[in-house]
Formats: C-alpha cells, sequence, structure tokens
C-alpha cells in the first residue's frame, strides 16, 4: 500500500497485500484480443490535466468494506483497469492486472499538525497532490485516505485521476455510480429531474428550433428561418472568437487572476465551502431563470468584490473589465448511474455504453464590475447563458479540434489547446449531485468536492450541488493567491447579497408570507394556513428574573395556566411505565423484525409515543444540528429578530398559536421553518448566524425525512398493512421543523407550561432533545401525565391526527405538552411530517380489512382550520371525525 509523508501513520487495518482482478471474457486483467483500444484525440492531449475531487465521510472509515467496494465496481471499469501505452504506431488503452495497493495510499501525517488544524492539514494534503508524478505505468488513479475528524466530516477520501479517463463530468458520474441510496443501500442514489437510467447529455442546452407546422402560417415559418438565421450567426462568431484566441490574436486582458507563465505545473491550493442550494433556488425562482444562470451571477459577483477590494478601488463603480472562462463540454452522450454500474459489473468494454473524451469548448464571459442592485449580476449572467445556448459553439470546435489533429497531428492540435485555454484567465464548470442522502461503501457521505488542475490556469471555480446543499471549491495559484480564504469568503457574502436583495424585492412586489418564487401546487404545511400575534419574549423574560434583576417579580398571570394538584404525573423513571423504545436495528434484521414490528404496533396504538434508539443518523449530523439550535439561541433579541413571525405566517421566530390578547401563553420561544420541499422555503425566516446553520438543517431535516418513511414502512407491516401504504402518502410531501427554546421558570414552575397540552396535526413527528437529562415532556394515557425520561442520543416520536385517521384507530395521536425546570433550560427539535394539503383524510383501504370505519374523510386544509380553531383544547377536532359504532 502506498504512503506520502513522513510522521506516524493513521491507524487502518492492514490490507491484503495484492487483489487479483482478472477475470473471463474480456474482464478486468485480460489483454485485449485487438491490442488495446486507441486514446481519442481529446485523451492524447491531457499530458499532465488531473481531476481531484475529495468526498467528506461521516465516519471514521472501515478500511476492509471500502477495499471490498471497489474491487467489485471502480477496478472494473475498462479506464480503470487499463494503462495508457504511449509508444508504438498509435497510442492506446490496454488491459492490466490492477494490484490495488498500489493505488490506495494511506498518507503518513504529523499528528500534531492534523490534531491543531484538521482543516488545514486535508487542505494541505490534497494540494501537494498537484506536483506529486503519477506513475504511467499503472492505471492513472489513486485514492488516498484521510481517516481524520474535520469541521465537515468524521473522514475523508480523495481521489486523483488523469483526465485521459474521462472528462469530469463523466469522472464524477462514475464515482456516484459507485456509491449508493442511504435509504435503500442496494438502489443508486437519486439524482434531480433525472428518471433511473436516463440517458443524459453532459452539456448546455442549444440545439435547433424545431420547425412549426406548415399551417401555422408564413409568419411562423420565417420566425422559424430566421432563428435558423440567429443561430448561425452566433456560432460564426463564437467561432471566428474561438480560432482567434487559439492563434493569440486575442487575449484576454492581465488582471488579478491572470495566471503567471508556467502556472500548470506550480502548485495548486483547493479551498471550498458549503452553501445553500434553497438560497440559489429562491433567487431563481424570482428571477425565472436556472441555477446555472445564478452561480454565473453569483461568480461574477464574487470576483468584482474580490477584485475592487484587492486594488483599493470600492468606489469607482464605472470602471468594468470583461475576461473569459472556457467550459469544457462531453459531447459524448452520458450513461446514468444505473448503467455504469453495471458496467462496472460486467468489466467489458464491449457493450453499449460509450465512454470517453469528445470534448467540445464553450467560451464565456466574465464582467468585473460594480452593480448598485445585485440582482443585475443574475440577470446579466441570464443574457450571456441565454446567447451561448442560441449557438452550436460546443459542436463547432470539437469539429475544428478533431479536423487540426487529423490534418497537422496530435502535437500542432495540442500546442492551440494549451495556447486558447492560456489566452483565458479561469476555468468554470458546475455540476449537478444526488438529491438524496448516499453512501460511498457504507461510509455515509457528508460532501463532494471534485476539481482539476494541470491546466494554465490559475483560478478554476466549480460548484457541486449535493442533497440541499451547493459547494464551492476553488483551485488556485498557492503562490499567487495567498488569501484564498478571502477569495471564497466574497463568494459565500455574493451569494447572501444576491438573496438579500431578492428577498426585499419579493417584499416590496407584496410576496407576503409564502415563499418567494415558489411555484404553484407546492402543498403548504400548517404554518401557512394561520397567523401568531406578536408577544413578549420568553427568554428575555426569563434572564431578568432567574438573573436576578428582579427576585421579587412574578409570573404575569397569562403564563399561569394550572393548578398543581389537580393533575396526577407519573415520573418518567419508572420503566415499567415509561414510553416504549423500539430498536431500528431489530426493526431491519429479518430475525427479529416481525417481533420488533408487533412491539412497535401496539406503542402506536396504547401509546402513540415510543423513543426510536439505533436510528442510524449519525452522531456528527445531529450534533452539529443541535450546536447551531444553541448558538442561534445564544445571540442577542435584536439579531434573533431578523427572522421574527409575520403577522400572516407561524413561520419564523416567535410563538405560536397565539390568537387573541387574553389566552393563556406557553413559557416558551421557538423557531418554525418549512424544510422541505426545498421550493416551498420562506428563507426570510432561516437564520444566517451560526453560518452553518442552514446547512447544518439540510443535512439533518433529510435523513430525518427517509428516516420516518422507514419507521412509516414498519408501522404498516407491524399491524398487517402493505408496508408502502403509508410512506406512499407522505413520500415528498411537506417537512416542518419546530425548535423549542424553554427557559427555566424559577418562580411558579408548577403552575408554568412551556407547551399546552395538544396533540399534533400532521402524519409522524420526529424529536430530539438537546439536554437529555432535563424532564419537560409529558405524554397522557388513561387519564394522567407520564413524565417521559429522553434516552441520550434517541428520537421521540409520536403518532400524529392524521395516521390516527389514516390508520383507522390502529394507532392513536395522544395529548401531550412540556412542562418548565425551576433552575434549567431545555431545548429540543420537532420535525412534522404532513400529508398534501389538498388531499382528502380518511382511512387507508388497507387498514379497514375486517374492520368497521371508524372516521369519516375531511379535506386536510379543512381539517386544519378546525384544529387550529380548537387547537389548546385536546382532542376535540379529532373526535368530530369519529363515527359512532
Amino acid at each position: 500500500m502506498g504512503a506520502h509523508g513522513a510522521a506516524g501513520p493513521l491507524a487502518l487495518p492492514p490490507p491484503p497485500l495484492s487483489i487479483d482482478t482478472r477475470g473471463r471474457d474480456g474482464a478486468i486483467g485480460e489483454p485485449d484480443d485487438d491490442g488495446g483500444e486507441p486514446l481519442s484525440p481529446t485523451a492524447r492531449m491531457f499530458h499532465d490535466f488531473y481531476i481531484v475531487a475529495v468526498v467528506g465521510l461521516g465516519t471514521p472509515i472501515d478500511f476492509h468494506p471500502a477495499r471490498a467496494g471497489l474491487e467489485v465496481t471502480l477496478v472494473r471499469h475498462p479506464r480503470f483497469s487499463s494503462i495508457r501505452v504511449m509508444d508504438g504506431p498509435e497510442p492506446r488503452w490496454v488491459r492490466t492486472v490492477v494490484n490495488l495497493d498500489d493505488h490506495i495510499i494511506v498518507p503518513d501525517l504529523d499528528r500534531a499538525a492534523v490534531s491543531a488544524d484538521p482543516d488545514r492539514a486535508l487542505e494541505d494534503y490534497v494540494a501537494s497532490l498537484s506536483t506529486l508524478p503519477m506513475d504511467q505505468s499503472r492505471p492513472l488513479w489513486e485514492l488516498h485516505v484521510l481517516d481524520f475528524p474535520t469541521s465537515e466530516a468524521a473522514s475523508a477520501v480523495a481521489f486523483r485521476i488523469h483526465h485521459a479517463l474521462g472528462d469530469g463530468a463523466s469522472l464524477v458520474s462514475l464515482l456516484l455510480a459507485c456509491t449508493r441510496s442511504a435509504a435503500d443501500p442496494k438502489a443508486p442514489p437519486a439524482m434531480p429531474s433525472s428518471a433511473p437510467g436516463a440517458r443524459r447529455r453532459a452539456r448546455p442546452v442549444y440545439g435547433a428550433p424545431p420547425r412549426p407546422a406548415w399551417s401555422a402560417g408564413v409568419l411562423a415559418l420565417a420566425a422559424w428561418a430566421l432563428s435558423w438565421a440567429l443561430l448561425a450567426w452566433h456560432t460564426a462568431v463564437d467561432v471566428a472568437r474561438f480560432v482567434a484566441m487559439a492563434l493569440q490574436l486575442v487575449r484576454d486582458p492581465p488582471t488579478l487572476f491572470t495566471g503567471v507563465k508556467g502556472v500548470e505545473s506550480r502548485r495548486k491550493r483547493f479551498v471550498m465551502r458549503t452553501l445553500s442550494l434553497d438560497d440559489v433556488k429562491l433567487v431563481k425562482h424570482a428571477l425565472g431563470c436556472t441555477v446555472n444562470d445564478v452561480l454565473v451571477g453569483v461568480t461574477s459577483a464574487a470576483l468584482s468584490r474580490y477584485h475592487f477590494r484587492k486594488l483599493g478601488n470600492d468606489n469607482d463603480t464605472n470602471r468594468s473589465t470583461c475576461f473569459r472562462s472556457v467550459l469544457f463540454v462531453n459531447l459524448r452522450p452520458t450513461s446514468g448511474i444505473q448503467q455504469l454500474a453495471k458496467m462496472m459489473e460486467s468489466g467489458n468494454k464491449h457493450n453499449d455504453l460509450k465512454w470517453g473524451n469528445r470534448l467540445g469548448y464553450i467560451v464565456l464571459p466574465f464582467e468585473i464590475v460594480k452593480h448598485d442592485d445585485p440582482l443585475d449580476y443574475v440577470r446579466n449572467a441570464k443574457k450571456t447563458v441565454d446567447r451561448k445556448k442560441h449557438s452550436f459553439e460546443a459542436i463547432a470546435t470539437h469539429v475544428i479540434a478533431e479536423t487540426v489533429t487529423k490534418l497537422f497531428g496530435i502535437e500542432v492540435s495540442t500546442g492551440l489547446f494549451h495556447r486558447m485555454i492560456s489566452g483565458t484567465t479561469v476555468l468554470f464548470s458546475n455540476m449537478i449531485g444526488p438529491a438524496e442522502p448516499i453512501e460511498f461503501y457504507g461510509h455515509p457521505v457528508a460532501y463532494i468536492a471534485p476539481s482539476n488542475f494541470g491546466h494554465p490556469s490559475a483560478l478554476t471555480i466549480h460548484w457541486q450541488s449535493y442533497m440541499d446543499t451547493i459547494k464551492i471549491i476553488l483551485a488556485v495559484d498557492d503562490a499567487q493567491f495567498l488569501d484564498s480564504h478571502d477569495l471564497l469568503n466574497d463568494f459565500a457574502e455574493s451569494l447572501e447579497m444576491i438573496r438579500k436583495a431578492t428577498s426585499r424585492a419579493q417584499v416590496l412586489k407584496g410576496g407576503g408570507g409564502a415563499a418567494a418564487g415558489a411555484p404553484e401546487g407546492i402543498p403548504m404545511a400548517e404554518a401557512r394556513v394561520a397567523g401568531s400575534l406578536p408577544v413578549a419574549n420568553v427568554q428575555v423574560l426569563a434572564e431578568a428574573w432567574n438573573g436576578g434583576v428582579d427576585d421579587q417579580q412574578q409570573v404575569p398571570e397569562r403564563y399561569l395556566s394550572k393548578d398543581p394538584s389537580s393533575e396526577e404525573v407519573v415520573a418518567g423513571d419508572d420503566g415499567a411505565r415509561a414510553i416504549p423504545v423500539i430498536d431500528l436495528r431489530k426493526l431491519q434484521d429479518p430475525q427479529s423484525s416481525s417481533e420488533e414490528c408487533a412491539k412497535l404496533a401496539s406503542a402506536c396504538l396504547n401509546w402513540g409515543f415510543f423513543q426510536l434508539v439505533n436510528h442510524g443518523l449519525p452522531e456528527e449530523v445531529t450534533g452539529s444540528l443541535m450546536n447551531d439550535v444553541v448558538e442561534f439561541f445564544k445571540q442577542p433579541l435584536e439579531d434573533k429578530k431578523e427572522c421574527a413571525q409575520q403577522a400572516d405566517s407561524l413561520e419564523g421566530y416567535g410563538q405560536a398559536f397565539v390568537v387573541s390578547d387574553d389566552q393563556k401563553l406557553d413559557w416558551a420561544d421557538m423557531l418554525y421553518l418549512q424544510v422541505h420541499p426545498t421550493e416551498s422555503r420562506d428563507l426570510r425566516f432561516w437564520p444566517t448566524r451560526p453560518a452553518s446553520f442552514r446547512h447544518s438543517v439540510d443535512v439533518y431535516s433529510s435523513e430525518a425525512r427517509q428516516l420516518s418513511y422507514r419507521l412509516l414502512e414498519f408501522m404498516a407491516r407491524g399491524v398487517g398493512a402493505e408496508p408502502a401504504s403509508l410512506r406512499a402518502t407522505f413520500e415528498g410531501q411537506t417537512q416542518g421543523m419546530r425548535v423549542n427554546y424553554y427557559p427555566p421558570c424559577r418562580q411558579q414552575a408548577d403552575r408554568v407550561l412551556g407547551l399546552a397540552a395538544h396533540t399534533d396535526a400532521g402524519g409522524l413527528t420526529l424529536l430530539q432533545q438537546q439536554n437529555h437529562d432535563v424532564q419537560g415532556l409529558q405524554v397522557k394515557k388513561d387519564g394522567r401525565w407520564f413524565a417521559v425520561k429522553a434516552l441520550e442520543g434517541a428520537f421521540i416520536v409520536n403518532v400524529g391526527d392524521v395516521l390516527e385517521i389514516l390508520s383507522n384507530g390502529k394507532f392513536a395521536s395522544v395529548e401531550h405538552r412540556a412542562v418548565t425546570h425551576p433552575t434549567k433550560k431545555r431545548i429540543s427539535v420537532a420535525l412534522f411530517h404532513y400529508p398534501c394539503q389538498d388531499m382528502v383524510v380518511g382511512p387507508l383501504p388497507e387498514f379497514m380489512e375486517g374492520d368497521e370505519v371508524r372516521y369519516g374523510s375531511t379535506n386536510y386544509q379543512d381539517f386544519l382550520k378546525q384544529y387550529f380553531t380548537e387547537k389548546l383544547d385536546g382532542r376535540k377536532h379529532l373526535e368530530r371525525l369519529k363515527l359512532e359504532q
């Protein structure tokens, strides 16, 4: 096994010395009968171009399953099991025996340096890969194992792959084909807006305008002919510019981003930042553009901020500079992830899938300018990108490159290629990643960060989406950009600046409380049905009284809501009388699943609550969210008020369900957010501090959403219903998150409720408590209140009203409340899962076999209105739907 560095190695189990990957019938390890596959002209031009992809993992690396996974996937791909032979009449790919020990590299790192700054240690190591040579006598790829925690992941792996093996989009797709859905370890990850197995072309949208029917009339046909003429003109202009750049008749003006001579061989540093994809989508919907338009606009804004700040002319708004970026476009239709997985399973290049570089080029201009309106960056980007879509530039440049290669040889075409890139300033790209959590050989993936090096550019800009986040990755000349993290901050601040401008524009246009730019038909949660009156901030009240500012101050009458002697409370530490504990690991184990499913069904019927252990959510995910929640509530009130509720919405920071000036109030503050679908989020209410808050919510809510779907399947199975019946009702529908802050109440705590007795109006609720040692939640059963002692790390799960109705009473939605503690605060996070708001809610046929119909049906919208009308009055709204038996 390879190693780099000179200090004590990070501990990993010792692997076998070698793996024999040879097979039969064209499998890995046997030279092709025809002596190899010829290299494409593009692969021959890529002398020292490399792709590097860092994959952050949610757990420490378990070496053996990772190694076993590589053996049956990546190593079986024809390119990853071939060497590049450059001698002879024609360069070619030749199959060879792959020894994994030559390709998996565990570096020897300085433990002290890693411990002092793990993020910097990761960054430094990946930067070192840009200057290390790669052994050309082996297949041209490496996997570097970095088994130490950083701020974003518990461990990481870094792929280094020669660009001759394929273009960036194809290679990242291939790496994704090695992953699996976290929800279904046998299924490939789900990609946005793509059907399983769909073939997609990794290029901008361009093409000939379709001819209208002859019956459409003369004007329509004339418009079609004109569009063809315009397409031809755009293509001619773009090709002329491309040729001029290749001959260096035209070059970009020198700027701070221009690389020095020989920049391609200088050390590159890779810096990255995770941003919110929902911020990007907010701008996209508001301006009627694409995600790519927004990213181009943010890039222009970020480079402009950096440029004017470094030159010290922030006030010079009249000057502008234009430089260009090269986009590599693979014209070969790329295969879906499932097809790529099958290719690796077969290990055979003789199949229907096409692979390799068939590149064209697009020259994309960027303007360095200061705009009074930040949205102008995106508007101008949209104009530029729309113009590029109406051109055959990528096809034409590919044909030119192929023709030059055939007529003058690969050396001439390589020289022109190098000069063309040298004449531009930056490289730019963006790629779509999985829409759901994925696993890399059993390891949860925290992030994906690809980039490249070896080309004559000092700055490469890459955007990569994953779930509800988008990561910006910059590859910079390490000596030229000593302040690379400042440049990275410019990207984050530019997106935030554009997001805020979008929100302001929405308010001025009368956006109201609905999600800005949200498409019609998105189901809305209960937060969009009713508002809440503003009341005093409870955290401020509690800090004043508990802090001794006024020891004699009494709790206001509006918070005194119960007689302490009127209700019996059963202690939560009595195991015989505690809510049941369900083990997800046992549910998933075939040997114990039936018994645990029956236990789950009993808990849902008799208690309506249970605690879930071994749920599979990484501690890093839950811990990051809880840390960010705690930091949010530590902020001054004025900072938290930036997310304050508005009159027409329950979303935001405040207190829920205050509908009159004389009702009793809860001793709590809360932050309510609609988190799914992402298009329905109202980002006015999403905190921007701490900076990681949105990312933490993205990851946590996505993981918990998949967990809720699995629980719904087991709940249905526990009562003999079709497992998919409940999941189908809630999958893809609305998910809301409520963060609760219950301050201590030193005086009259026994008469103050943190949250009044109620049921939940949705389907399944998942709650986690930040400080599990503080009891507060109580569940009503048989007329008595049972205190819940939260288990550390467990989810407290409860059945909502909709599930009781859908199950025809086989599950129970029970009243619950939160009480206060005299000296300790309590923080919890609840996730609510709702059906489609237009759904007619009634018992499902799968739950009525051999049973009478016990509930009437109602439109969920009407049900919510009734729920709010009687919110603090127990189960009346639910009992009204019961049918007399």
